[in-house]
């Protein structure tokens, strides 16, 4: 304001000062009026700069800086609370001071004062200052007064002791950059740091660890200010604990660990330690380097130091890794280039104008070429020309498209297969890498395995074998069509199941030993004949054979199995076992002599028969000669020479001799059969004497037979199941009443049964063809003549001979015996007298009604009691007597007295008979009930 008036005035413009007038008339006559208003006015105003005030100061003591206002004589007017907490006083006793009393204590400002600079450059000067062991900027803005010359100053102090630390560790993380990047030893890089790091005002000892990259364990590289205990005792705590993270005696901020602290606490008590840190240096989650540091002075590791050490572990653990990596580049440059001299397979690199960049060694010997020849060429100068065309565009493209693909490729007379994909590297061209693997022998294997595969593959699903491929758990995994039919389950089926599911138990324990014998490589293969469960549930027997199959290391992969259905043959075998049993027991128990003997007549083997008809032991045979068992010499002889021609005889008639000398009829059946390449005779003998003093007898016995039969009209008869033609004995015919020269078949014969009875006999044929059922039947028949005969017919079927035979029997005669039998016992059942049939030991076998109602009982009570037990004359004693009497005399009428169930006595009349049937005796009594009739005697 008091410029712009100065500049006002300077201008000396007349118009105003005449306007100033004027306004100063019109005042004056309104003075009275406004001088209560200006005071009212006044007072408000003087009220709000008090509260402007305030609020100032209240914003001038929030300031974090000291600050003063200074006046022309460099004497403070006016301080705030921060300045006065800075020198430890108050802002009012700093009033009225110099600043170099209170910043240095001295009576004059020093030199370098920025107090006398701005004083004399009226522009903003400033230093930095060190008080005790905190840095501050001291900053002097100067106040000028309308004329532009000093008129007071203001002047700021703040607090950039955390700034000056922070620039320490930035110089000190640029010269160690600086040095560790140009260092190539490890341990000595890590010395300069921690020669740095010791450097802090802080720390005055500590140490580096680096950790073991492959087990974690530390080892001591560096170490400055250390004694040996402590060196000794860190190393044991970072040995024993490789995971530990930043651990400080007086900072819990870092993860003060409770395993640590005793051993901090220790060290810094016996080694004086005021102060203890370890930081660990982290890479990817792994502790690669320890940075251990003490202070003797100072009693915790400041932040900026704390600050500093992450850094510096940062350095560190770039330093560490950059070293190692540049070991581990050599390295692997080193194995690299062996690995390319040396690999078995190509392997290529080429630029992305598919020049090629490195190659194998071994690229010599498919291009003819040293690999240095071969560098910088395009395709065209190393492969032909069709061949190195296709090659480039497939290479362009995987570079277009920057995908990897895989080719097979053919070259001289030789199979390629070669990967090929991009690499990319930051800032250049896109590089293409692969390899190329000769697999000539491979293709010639593989259509081997595939013929091979093939081969088996219908062998599989061809052979009428059961082949089946199970797991090393014995679970299924494949069965060829052929084990399924045997089995008669589906492939689906199987596979769910193991082989102890269709096995016999009896087979289970002996298969799980010996497959896992072959399991374990113990034995090449097992071979078995068991016995299956088929699904229907019927047993069958396979020939089975298991073996393994391995990979190249020579593990397990599967169990091989092939399974032959033998179930035919064992049915066979025992078929021939039981045969051959059969032919044994024949052999001895046969009842005609067996015999084998050669064309020489020199005896093999007989039977015991054939010893008991010639009278010779089997050993006493087999010394002798058969044709001097012969009555007639020449008998052998001629019989020699019909065997010769015909092959054998039957029934062939000779007289013999025994041993004794005694002459016997004999008949003799000899085949000439072949034994392992031998003619040998083999013979039936049987000793027909006693047959031939019966053959006339025989002829007599038929005779009388047939007789039989017409007596007893009593015929055979039997069909060929086939043929259905029929064959009949004599009396059939005679009841059929047809000529013996009649022919008869099935079907002719089921004609002659009446309707009724035709049904019957279809039925009973039909069932005897189909199932071999017998069959009994009474049935009707109408003759060749049309007479009605009732007859008994019996049937057998025997199927294996594809016959069927029976009987036929006229019984029109004891179909009428046995109808007036019916009669016969109706009317003695329905009879008014009383039946009784005893036994001789008094049993009763046989009531009437009449009987069951005249005593009172069941018939099943009667038939259970004695005549004593109802008869008052005749007891137990008596009986037997009264029986030999009745047998003697065949008849007796006699009276006697019953006794009823009830107890009643009843006087009755017996006329008893004796009746003999068959080898049984009986006594049939007829009892009559005389009561009646006694009552009219008695009148």
């Amino acid at each position: 304001v008091t410029i712009k008036k100065a500049k006002a005035k300077a201008a000396g413009k007349p118009h105003d000062s005449l306007k100033n007038k004027a306004r100063k008339s019109v005042r004056e006559k309104a003075a009275p009026a406004s001088n209560n208003r200006k005071a009212a006015r006044h007072k408000q105003v003087k009220a709000k700069v008090s509260v402007t005030g305030q609020e100032w100061q209240s914003t001038f003591d929030a300031i974090n800086a000291g600050v003063w206002i200074m006046d022309k004589d460099q004497r403070i007017v006016r301080s705030n609370k921060t300045a006065g907490l800075y020198f430890h006083s108050t802002a009012e006793k700093l009033i009225g001071k110099h600043c170099w009393e209170i910043v240095h204590g001295t009576a004059e400002p020093i030199p370098e004062c920025p107090m006398l600079r701005a004083i004399k450059s009226l522009q903003r000067e400033e230093m930095d200052l060190k008080i005790g062991g905190l840095w501050y900027v001291v900053t002097v803005d100067p106040i000028l007064d309308e004329a532009g010359q000093f008129a007071g100053a203001v002047h700021i102090v703040s607090d950039i002791t955390e700034r000056k630390s922070i620039e320490q560790m930035q110089r000190l993380q640029h010269d160690l950059i600086l040095e560790l990047n140009s260092c190539s030893d490890l341990q000595q890089g890590l010395g300069k740091v921690l020669k740095a790091v010791l450097s802090i005002e802080s720390i005055d000892c500590g140490g580096v660890y680096l950790a073991d990259p492959v087990d974690g364990a530390l080892d001591l590289v560096v170490h400055q200010g250390l004694s040996q205990e402590f060196v000794e005792q860190v190393s044991r705590f970072a040995a024993d604990s490789p995971n530990v993270r930043m651990v400080s005696s007086g900072d819990a901020r870092y993860g003060t660990y409770a395993d640590i602290r005793p051993l901090a606490d220790a060290i810094r008590e016996k080694e004086g330690l005021r102060a203890f840190a370890a930081v660990p240096i982290m890479s990817q989650g792994h502790l690669i380097a320890l940075l251990n540091l003490a202070s003797h002075t100072h009693d915790t590791i400041s932040a900026a130091t704390r600050s500093a050490l992450e850094i510096i572990s940062f350095l560190i653990g770039s330093t560490v890794l950059r070293l190692r990596t540049d070991v581990a580049l050599q390295e692997s440059e080193e194995i690299f280039k062996q690995f390319m001299e040396n690999s078995p397979i190509y392997i290529f690199f080429k630029d992305d104008h598919i020049r090629s960049i490195r190659l194998s060694s071994n690229y010599q010997k498919m291009l003819g070429k040293s690999v240095a020849e071969c560098l910088g060429k395009t395709m065209d100068e190393l492969f032909p020309s069709e061949f190195a065309k296709k090659m480039v565009a497939d290479d362009l493209y995987i570079l277009e498209q920057g995908k990897p693909a895989t080719a097979e490729e053919e070259l001289n007379g030789h199979f390629y297969l070669t990967e090929k994909f991009p690499i990319y590297v930051k800032g250049k061209p896109a590089y293409l890498a692969g390899y190329t693997i000769d697999i000539t022998e491979r293709k010639r294997a593989e259509e081997v395995l595939r013929e091979s595969e093939e081969r088996f593959r219908k062998i599989f699903e061809e052979a009428h074998l059961g082949i089946v491929i199970a797991s090393p758990s014995l679970m299924f995994e494949k069965a060829n069509p052929a084990f399924c039919r045997m089995m008669g389950y589906t492939a689906d089926e199987l596979g769910s199941m193991t082989f102890a599911d269709i096995t016999h138990p009896d087979h289970l324990k002996q298969d799980r030993e010996q497959v896992q014998k072959v399991g374990r490589g113990e034995i090449p293969f097992y071979q078995t004949e068991k016995r299956y469960i088929h699904k229907s549930g019927k047993v069958l027997w396979g020939n089975l054979i298991v073996s393994s199959i391995r990979d190249e290391r020579g593990a397990l992969r599967y169990f091989l199995s092939m399974v032959n259905d033998i179930t035919g043959r064992k049915q066979a075998e025992e078929a021939l076992r039981e045969s051959e049993e059969r032919y044994r027991q024949l052999f001895e128990r046969a009842p005609f002599g067996i015999g084998m003997a050669t064309l020489d007549g020199k005896v093999l083997a007989v039977n015991r028969m054939m010893e008991d008809i010639t009278g010779f032991s089997g050993e006493a045979l087999k010394t002798i000669n058969l044709a001097d068992t012969y009555v007639n010499p020449n008998d052998r002889a001629k019989l020699i020479e019909v065997l010769q021609t015909s092959g054998g005889v039957t029934d062939h008639r000779s007289v013999l001799r025994r041993k004794d000398g005694t002459e016997y009829h004999a008949s003799l059946t000899i085949g000439l059969v072949n034994i392992t390449g031998m003619n040998v005779l083999q013979t039936l003998l049987q000793d027909i004497t006693e047959r031939k003093k019966t053959e006339e007898a025989l002829k007599k016995s038929q005779q009388l037979l047939a007789e039989t039969e017409r007596m007893g009209k009593v015929g055979g008869w039997e069909f060929n199941i086939d043929t259905m033609k029929q064959t009949w004995t004599e009396e059939t015919y005679h009841i059929h009443e047809v000529d013996l020269a009649y022919e008869p078949t099935v079907e002719k014969e089921v004609h002659f049964y009446t309707p009724e009875s035709r049904c019957i006999i279809e039925r009973a044929v039909q069932q005897a063809i189909e199932y071999g059922e017998p069959f009994d039947l009474e049935l009707e028949i109408s003759t060749a003549k049309g007479n009605l005969r009732s007859v008994h017919t019996i049937g057998k079927a025997d199927l294996e001979q594809r016959r069927v035979y029976g009987f036929f029997q006229d019984i029109t005669e004891r179909k009428r015996i046995e109808k007036a039998l019916q009669l016969t016992r109706f009317s003695v059942e329905h009879a008014s007298d009383a039946l009784f049939w005893m036994m001789p030991d008094a049993h009763i076998v046989n009531v009437n009604e009449a009987a069951c109602r005249s005593l009172g009982y069941t018939r099943e009570e009667l038939l259970a009691l004695t005549v004593p037990d109802f008869d008052t004359h005749y007891s137990a004693e008596k009986w037997p007597q009264h029986f030999a009497e009745l047998k003697r005399r065949g008849s007796l009428k006699i009276e006697s007295e019953h006794r009823t169930k009830e107890g009643r006595h009843i006087p009755v009349e017996i006329v008893a008979n004796y009746v003999q049937f068959g080898d049984e005796e009986y006594n049939c009594a007829f009892v009559r009930d005389i009561a009646e009739r006694k009552r009219d005697e008695q009148e």
